[in-house]
């Protein structure tokens, strides 16, 4: 096992959970509430949504993706970058350098809520997401370095041993 990190728990994150455990509400609650307005207000945005973990995040944020510049969060389409990878809304070479980095370490990185969140170079708006989590490491200079990783690792025509067609990340 890899380790991850030593938790540091002190009184003040005992006397939460305690405050949680005699509350009888071990799921949404005062805590909850008071956590997303706190989170929300230190970003400086209206709300804040708590989930739990960063699958749950990421699966939230891309329900975001794909919005049209007036149109309100979650009505883009839920097949967003399926549709990116067929061509539906712009052109590619290379799926990873020319769409995913962009959308990564531009697109969720940069706060552009001057302007709607909207992002120009997919034509739609993209939500951001604060906390270093998309910042490149080590100044990664993802412009001007190709990494092109095969269009085909994303979706192809393969079949599984049970029949199904596509073996690529967005076919699963």
């Amino acid at each position: 096992m890899i380790p991850h990190s030593k938790p540091t728990i002190g009184t003040e994150e005992m006397n939460a959970v305690s405050r949680v455990l005699h509350s009888g509400q071990l799921a949404q609650g005062a805590e909850v509430e008071a956590f997303e307005k706190d989170c929300a207000d230190m970003l400086g945005r209206k709300f804040g949504v708590a989930v739990n973990s960063g699958t749950a995040a990421l699966h939230l944020a891309i329900s975001g993706f794909g919005v049209a510049r007036d149109a309100e969060w979650g009505t883009g389409s839920k097949q967003f970058l399926r549709e990116f990878f067929e061509g539906k809304h712009g052109t590619y070479k290379n799926f990873f350098n020319d769409i995913l980095e962009p959308l990564f370490y531009e697109a969720l990185r940069i706060d552009r809520s001057h302007d709607d969140d909207y992002y120009s170079k997919f034509n739609c708006k993209i939500p951001f997401l604060n906390g270093g989590l998309f910042d490149p490491i080590n100044n990664y200079d993802w412009v001007h370095t190709d990494i092109l990783i095969p269009n085909n690792l994303f979706s192809n025509s393969d079949k599984t041993k049970e029949g199904d067609t596509g073996t690529g990340i967005l076919d699963v």
